[in-house]
């Protein structure tokens, strides 16, 4: 399991770097993960 932690600070750090195509990418994977989670 990931740390909430490390999980902000990714979004922190695509989200300063303003690329959304890194974004939609990490925002897909999160689903994933929290469907995984959900099972």
């Amino acid at each position: 399991m990931s740390k909430p932690a490390l999980d902000k600070s990714s979004v922190d750090s695509l989200r300063f770097n303003g690329k959304p195509l890194h974004f939609a990418a990490w925002k897909s994977k999160l689903i994933i993960h929290l469907k995984a989670l959900s099972e």
